[in-house]
This record gives C-alpha cells, sequence and structure tokens, in this order.
C-alpha cells in the first residue's frame, strides 16, 4: 500500500491553493493521494493521533508561563522581566528549550548565565509537563523517535515551501524522508506577461494621490483585483477607502496593529498610569479616547482644573473620571485583572464590546480591531487562569502583542486590498490582477542578521543557526511578484517623513539587477545597454524603469490632503506672514498707559525693558503674545519667587526685632530663624491660589528640590553676613507704581525693589537684586577707554537710577545681583559698583566701575533710552543680543536663533 504524501507549505492560504490547483488538473491524478499542510498543523494531527495525550501549548500559554518564570526567578539571574526579555525566552524555549535534553549538553561548557537560563528551560519543561502540555518542537521529537523505531506508520513528508524548522521538526524530517526547499537565488524575473511599473514620490505626503492614480489606470485597463501591500496599511485604508468607493470600487483591509496603538491600548495604559506623576495627560488620555464615552467639554474642563491645580491627586481625578467617562469602571476592571486583582472582569469586557459595537463613531476597521484587541486582553487573561501562571505581568505581554484586522466595504468589482507585510508570508502565484508594493524602504522590509546571546546558546545546543532574515525577505517580495497577472507596481518615497533621504531595501537593489538581467536575456544589444545604465539619483535604478516613473513632489499640498485628492475651488488668497511685522496693527496701542498722563507716557517693567533690548520679536511673544502652557509650573520661576518670599519674611520678623544686618554675632541664631520661616512658608505654598506662583512640590525629587533651596539659603545667609560691612538692611520689595510718577528711559516705571542697603555713615545706598544664578552678563559693561556699554542685565541699573530720586541726601554706590544658587563667595555678588564701595572682597573687576557711579547709570539709562525707541515705533524684528536671549524663546523656527 503506497505511503500517504503529505507537502508542507508557509501557510495554509499556500497549502489551499495548492490543492485548488492539483484538483483542476485532476484529470492526471495530480489531487489524488496528496495532502497539503502546514508544519503545526500536521504535528497537531499526529501528536492528537500518537502522542501521549498532553495538549499542545498555545503561544499564549507560553507566554504567560515564561512571565510567571521570570517574575519569580528573572532578578535571581540577573534577568528583567520586560516585554522584550519574555519574548525572547518565550522563543528560546519554543525552538530548543525543552529539547536541553537530547541535545547532547554535557560536553559543552556553558558560562554561568547560560546555565542559569538552561535552568529556568528546565523549570519551564517542568511546568508544562505538570499542567498536560507540550511545545510543538518537543512533539515532534517524541514523533521522530516513534517514527525512526516504527511506533507509528511511516509518512512520506515532501517540503514545498515552509519555513526554517526548530530540532524536533528537523528530526521528525529526517526521520520521514523530507528535505528542506532550496534557498532563493536573489533575482526576480517577472513573468512574460506581467510588466513592471514605478512609483516614486518626493516623500510620504504625496504617496497616496500617486497611489490613487496608479489604481484608477490599473482599473480602467480593466483589473478587477489589486492589491496593495504597505507596512501600516491601515492609513493607506483610512485615506483611499473613500475615493475609491465614488469610484465604484470596493476596498478590503488585512493588517495587523499594535496593540498599544489601538483605542483599547490607550484607554488601558491611561486608567493604569493614572496613579502616577503625569496626572493631567493620562486623565486627557483616556477622557479624549473614543471608547471612554466622555464629552469634550467635560474632558477639557479636567484637564484645565488639573493642570492648573498641582495639589490635584489620583483620588480627585479617579472621581472626576468616573462621573463623566461611562467606560471608566471596566477599563479598570481589566486593569485589575490584569494585575491581580478579583473584580467582575466579564462585565467589564461585555459592556466594552457592547460600546464599541454600538459606538457610530467608529469605522467598520475600528470596530474590528479594537474587538479584536478586547478578545486578545481577554485571552491571555483565560490562558494565565488555565496553567495558573498567577505571577505573570500579563499588561507587558501586551506590549508585544498585534492586533489582527480584517474589513471590507462593499463586495463589487473591482476591489481593492490593503494589506500588512505580513500578508506576503501567503502569497499565491497569479491571484491578483496588480499587486503594488507600496514601500520598498529598509523600514519595510528590515533584514538584519542580528543574533543574540541566546542564539548563541541554542547553537551550543545543536539546534543550528537562526533563521536567515533575508533569505525570508526574498521569499516574501518573489511571493509577491509571482501574485500579479498583468502588473507589478513598486513604491519608495525619495525621503520619509522626517524629511530625510529614504534607505532603500536591499531587495530593490537585487530587484534592479534583475531587470537588467532580464533585459540582457533578449539578446537585443541597444535594449541592453539601455537598462544597463542606472539613474544616481532615483536609487540607483535603471533608467528605462525610472522614465516610466510616476512622480510627483509634496509642495502641491492638496494631492496630500484633499478630500479625494483633488484641487480645491473657492480659494481666498491669504497675505504670507513676516517674522518681526505686524500689519494693520499699532504697537503701543496694546501697552499699558500711566493713569492720567498725556500722550505716550508708556508703563514698562524693568524685567520687560531688558527683555526688549535682548531681543524685540522675544519679547513681544513672551510679553504679549504669553504662549504659556496652562499648567502650574515647578520651575526656575516658582523656586525664585519662593525665595523672594522667605527673604521678605525672614527679614521682616528682624525688623520687628530691631535687627538690620545678619552678621558673625548673630548667625546662629538668624540660621535657626530662616528655617523656621522657610518651614512656615513652605507649608503655606500648598494653601496658595493655583496659578499664583506657588512652590507646590508633587513628587519626590521636587521635595529634595525644595530641601536644596534651603542648604543654598544657609550659603547665602553666610555670605550676607560677610558682605559690605558698613551697610544695614534699609528696605526690601519695595514697590514702584506708575502713580509714582518715576519715569526712566521715557517710560513709566513699573515694578518691585528686591532690597536696599544703606551706609548711614558714608550717606550711599546699593541695590540688591536676587536671582537664582548671575553669570558674566550681569556685569558692568566698559569699554577699554572708559566708554559705557549697554549691560546684558538692567535691571539693578534701573531701580538705582529710580530710587536717586526717592532717597533724598543717599548717592548709589552699586547695582548688584546676588545669586542665591551661588557655590562660593567668588560668584555670589556681580553687577556694577563704584570702585571706593566696600563690599568684603566679593565682587570681581568686571563689576567694579572706574568713573562717577551716578554719572555711569545716566550713562546706561541714555543707552537704554536709545535701544527701547524701537518699541515707540511698533518695531519687533528678530534681534537677538546673545545666545542665553534665544534659550527661552518659543520662536523655535526663528531664522535668527543663536541657540
Amino acid at each position: 500500500m503506497p505511503q500517504p504524501v503529505v507537502e508542507l507549505y508557509r501557510t495554509i492560504e499556500r497549502a489551499n491553493a495548492s490543492a485548488k490547483a492539483a484538483a483542476v488538473d485532476a484529470g492526471t491524478g495530480a489531487a489524488f493521494g496528496v495532502r497539503r499542510l502546514t508544519v503545526p498543523a500536521l504535528i497537531e494531527e499526529l501528536w492528537d493521533l500518537w502522542g501521549d495525550g498532553r495538549a499542545l501549548v498555545s503561544a499564549d500559554e507560553r507566554n504567560v508561563l515564561v512571565g510567571a518564570l521570570l517574575a519569580e526567578r528573572g532578578e535571581q539571574v540577573g534577568l528583567q522581566t520586560s516585554a522584550g526579555t519574555i519574548r525572547l525566552l518565550a522563543r528560546f524555549f519554543a525552538r530548543v528549550g525543552c529539547l536541553v535534553d537530547s541535545c547532547g549538553t554535557a560536553a559543552v561548557q556553558f558560562t554561568a548565565r547560560e546555565a542559569a537560563v538552561l535552568d529556568m528551560a528546565a523549570c519551564y519543561c517542568e511546568r508544562l509537563h505538570e499542567r498536560g502540555l507540550v511545545e510543538l518542537e518537543q512533539a515532534a521529537a517524541i514523533l521522530a523517535r516513534m517514527l525512526e523505531a516504527g511506533d507509528m506508520p511511516p509518512i512520506a513528508l515532501a517540503v514545498v515551501d515552509a519555513d526554517r524548522f526548530g530540532t524536533g521538526v528537523e528530526a521528525l524530517l529526517r526521520a520521514a524522508g523530507g528535505v528542506e526547499p532550496d534557498a532563493h537565488s536573489g533575482m526576480f524575473l517577472l513573468p512574460d506577461a506581467v510588466e513592471e511599473a514605478l512609483v516614486l514620490p518626493a516623500g510620504p505626503m504625496a504617496l497616496a494621490g500617486l497611489l490613487l492614480d496608479e489604481i484608477e489606470d490599473c482599473i480602467a485597463a480593466g483589473d478587477r483585483g489589486i492589491l496593495v501591500v504597505f507596512p501600516r496599511a491601515d492609513e493607506l485604508f483610512d485615506v483611499l477607502a473613500g475615493p475609491l468607493a465614488e469610484r465604484g470600487a470596493a476596498a478590503s483591509l488585512r493588517c495587523s496593529c499594535p496593540f498599544g496603538e489601538t483605542l483599547v491600548g490607550h484607554a488601558l495604559a491611561a486608567a493604569e498610569r493614572i496613579g502616577g506623576s503625569h496626572l493631567a495627560e493620562c486623565a486627557a488620555d483616556f477622557g479624549y479616547n473614543r471608547l471612554s464615552g466622555a464629552q469634550p467639554r467635560d474632558v477639557q474642563r479636567l484637564n484645565r482644573a488639573i493642570r492648573e491645580d498641582r495639589c490635584t491627586g489620583p483620588e480627585t481625578v479617579l472621581q472626576e473620571l468616573r462621573a463623566i467617562a461611562p467606560a471608566f469602571d471596566a477599563f479598570a476592571a481589566i486593569s485589575g485583572a490584569l494585575n491581580g486583582k478579583v473584580g467582575d472582569a466579564a462585565g467589564a469586557f461585555d459592556a466594552l464590546a457592547a460600546r464599541i459595537a454600538g459606538d457610530a463613531g467608529l469605522s467598520p476597521a475600528e470596530r474590528k480591531r479594537e474587538t479584536a484587541a478586547l478578545e486578545k486582553i481577554r485571552g491571555l487573561l483565560e490562558a494565565r487562569a488555565r496553567v495558573g501562571g498567577a505571577a505573570c505581568p500579563v499588561a507587558l505581554l501586551l506590549e508585544a502583542v498585534s492586533v489582527p484586522v480584517q474589513v471590507a466595504i462593499g463586495d463589487c468589482a473591482p476591489s481593492v486590498e490593503f494589506a500588512s507585510m505580513e500578508r506576503l508570508d501567503s502569497l499565491v502565484a497569479a491571484t491578483y490582477d496588480t499587486v503594488i508594493v507600496a514601500d520598498l524602504s529598509q523600514a519595510a522590509f528590515p533584514a538584519r542578521a542580528e543574533t543574540t546571546a541566546l542564539d548563541g546558546l541554542a547553537e551550543k545546543l545543536g539546534s543550528g543557526s537562526a533563521a536567515d532574515e533575508f533569505e525570508r525577505e526574498r521569499i516574501r517580495f518573489a511571493a509577491a511578484l509571482e501574485a500579479a497577472r498583468r502588473r507589478f507596481t513598486i513604491a519608495i518615497s525619495q525621503r520619509d517623513e522626517g524629511g530625510e533621504e529614504t534607505y532603500p531595501a536591499f531587495l530593490l537593489s537585487e530587484y534592479a539587477d534583475s531587470l537588467v538581467q532580464a533585459a540582457e536575456s533578449t539578446g537585443n544589444a541597444a535594449y541592453a545597454c539601455d537598462w544597463s545604465a542606472r539613474d544616481k539619483g532615483a536609487f540607483d535604478l535603471p533608467v528605462p524603469f525610472v522614465r516610466g516613473a510616476r512622480r510627483a513632489g509634496e509642495e502641491s499640498l492638496v494631492r496630500g490632503v484633499g478630500r479625494n485628492f483633488a484641487a480645491p475651488t473657492n480659494m481666498d488668497e491669504v497675505l504670507p506672514a513676516a517674522r518681526g511685522a505686524l500689519r494693520g496693527l499699532r504697537l503701543t496701542d496694546f501697552l499699558k498707559h500711566a493713569p492720567g498722563a498725556a500722550g505716550d507716557a508708556l508703563v514698562l517693567s524693568p524685567s520687560a525693558m531688558e527683555a526688549y533690548l535682548g531681543c524685540p520679536y522675544g519679547w513681544f511673544l513672551q510679553r504679549r503674545i504669553r504662549p504659556n502652557p496652562p499648567d502650574e509650573q515647578f520651575g526656575a520661576a516658582e523656586k525664585g519667587s519662593f525665595v523672594h518670599s522667605v527673604l521678605a519674611r525672614f527679614y521682616d520678623e528682624l525688623a520687628a526685632e530691631g535687627i538690620t544686618r545678619v552678621d558673625a554675632g548673630n548667625l546662629a541664631a538668624c540660621e535657626c530663624r530662616l528655617d523656621d520661616v522657610f518651614d512656615r512658608c513652605a507649608a503655606q505654598q500648598y494653601a496658595g491660589e493655583p496659578g499664583s506662583g506657588r512652590l507646590v512640590a508633587r513628587s519626590k525629587s521636587e521635595k529634595v528640590e525644595v530641601e536644596r533651596l534651603r542648604g543654598q539659603l544657609h550659603g547665602t545667609l553666610h555670605r550676607l553676613a560677610a558682605f559690605a560691612p558698613a551697610y544695614r538692611v534699609f528696605g526690601h520689595e519695595l514697590a514702584i507704581v506708575p502713580d509714582d510718577g518715576i519715569d526712566y528711559a521715557g517710560f513709566r516705571l513699573n515694578g518691585r525693589v528686591d532690597r536696599v542697603d544703606v551706609d548711614a555713615e558714608s550717606g550711599r545706598f546699593v541695590v540688591v537684586d536676587y536671582k537664582g544664578s548671575a553669570g558674566r552678563d550681569y556685569a558692568a559693561a566698559m569699554k577699554n577707554d572708559g566708554d559705557v556699554l549697554l549691560p546684558g542685565r538692567i535691571q539693578a541699573d534701573v531701580y538705582a537710577q529710580a530710587l536717586r530720586a526717592r532717597l533724598e541726601g543717599l548717592h548709589c554706590a552699586g547695582a548688584l545681583y546676588l545669586s542665591y544658587s551661588a557655590r562660593n563667595r567668588g560668584t555670589a555678588f556681580v553687577g556694577a559698583a563704584d570702585d571706593t564701595f566696600d563690599d568684603g572682597d566679593f565682587l570681581g573687576g568686571a563689576s567694579t566701575v572706574p568713573m562717577n557711579f551716578e554719572a555711569y547709570l545716566d550713562a546706561v539709562e541714555a543707552l537704554v533710552a536709545d535701544g527701547l525707541s524701537g518699541l515707540r515705533r511698533g518695531e519687533i524684528t528678530p534681534v537677538p543680543r546673545s545666545a542665553s536671549t534665544c534659550r527661552f524663546c518659543p520662536a523655535v523656527g526663528c531664522e535668527r536663533r543663536l541657540s
């Protein structure tokens, strides 16, 4: 009796297609006596008949067991519990883990890490056995031994195009007399009836429009079935399905989507992270998710409330989300189930399934995708329950999961199928009129000869090398080429989404070589010579191939974003924007004027003056446009306000006791008082109004930063005890308001002086402005010949000049900046001071003015007045004075940016 013949294929689609082709040729007997299966289907069938009663482990069950094992023992052997580690170990255990005993390990030397992995493999196999499960490779090895021993009937195996096998399957093939298929030659020759075509957009924005043109021409030529293969087939489907339907063509989608990119994945991740530090982001991510059921206005209100108030806690957010998002409890229940908590997960799945099915806002493709994502979670939880892997972090497994999506719109012909790259594995010869591989870049075919430490261990065990990714991609590309009956089109954008030059896949070069070889095989020398010429500007493709390409740039925006890719109508011309120019507006109309003042008595603060002098355009953006986020910040401005409040209260309390200076005699007592004031001010921050500039520390690291400020203020107090011994604190936080009538450089002043110290005996005063840090640009600026230059920072100079009129009988000796974060006395004070000012040896030479100090202040005011003259004329041209001016400017695309 003849042995039954079993042909092995990569996918069941290829096996069925072969059976169908054989049935057509049944007259020759080709359809009889041959079965066509995939390798897993064959082993499952044989194992059901001749196995020992154990069931083949599923991929979900394997991942759960490996995840649980890694969570329990990974730390002991130095392995991190992550999605990547679980994936690598699961792949290794599936390949050789259960065959360690049969791989001749006795004569092999292993490293300590390799021995630990093998111990985990042995534990994994033991757990499989306890649960009545077996790996496919182990089952194949057992079947091979039975076949060799005559314990099961002989079978004849013929490998047609199956993937590379593991140790167990190879043993079964040897026992049955099967052989592996030959490797692909790397030459891709089109059948005589198939024509080649090229789509060459300048960038991805132009790709969809060119593909639509290509598909339209194929339909016009009579094509009934068209396949478009693209890495993100769902994106192309969303863009082109509508225009194709309007042209009378059906569209279908067959792809996979990463779980994390589904609405279910996004919502679940947001629900799990809400207890963390990014409350606003997580709440907004969940609320704006279309499955949440929340109204956008409610989410916007909640988002604003969280971002405006750093004191908002997770409990408040959870309560609000439950009130506005009907689906939140269901996602929270599923999140709890993933983390091992007991709850009504089944009810949550049912509720979300009903929401997905009844949500009119989801497209058919989205509905299919989200249902599949939900079922994937359910499947992993059921697998965990079956195998008892309670320790497995199922949420990590979801990071590596892809969700299958299949959907169709219309059932008429012609039909266009959009599919992701996995579709190439199951393509059958001559099944589509046209096949379009819409991306032949390295990103779409990322064949890399990469190996891991586990691949080396597998080779030590005698398992052989890992699958050749280059060979795999050649087989896939050849399948796409063979699937075409009339036309085979490739597409590659010359630049990627980031505007960088696209790297082509290695297949593009091999395909180009194949086209040249085909031309040479015609025997026509002129034709062959023409095709041998290469276009260096088009990926070195043959010139005749590029000559017939569809090409388009991205400058015609409507071809990329317009509905149906049609040109717009009823357009209104918009004047091009010009940076640094206001059209139809007078800038001074939008500035504050002094109350009751006539004419152009404009009100400015010293910091605003400094900002305009730094860069008029930067001042306009930061002071007039104010593109500030709604978030309550924990940054330099809030820290500065807090330090100011601590020092203000500290000196208020000293003044109440008649103490006008910190010195060596009272330093210890003053430090204790500083700590007390600091603690009280820090506690009061939480009771302050949101948006008032308060310093609210939420995380542990932020609390450490607040404590660092305490240390900095102690250092500042020590330096103040030695600074300018003859001076006493005269006043601090002195307000200058427009009603005071103090003008500077032609503008009415509005501001607050941090501190003024006075030497009553000499009749001199000095202005001190607190800063977090103060560098060289805070010092006086003078030429070698003694002429005054405009300083980089002017606030202290402005206040010093303004107080000359208020402090009658006193002369100004200095305008200084005190850096409370300074680490030594040499960097604590900087600014401008009279060369006779006794500062206690703190100031460097750059801060000493070798001239009458009040004359220096007059000269600075004249320079400021000249620099601010453009403000009166409404000039806001970007002219930054230094790179530091640009560092915090929001105009990141400014052509004059210096940093």
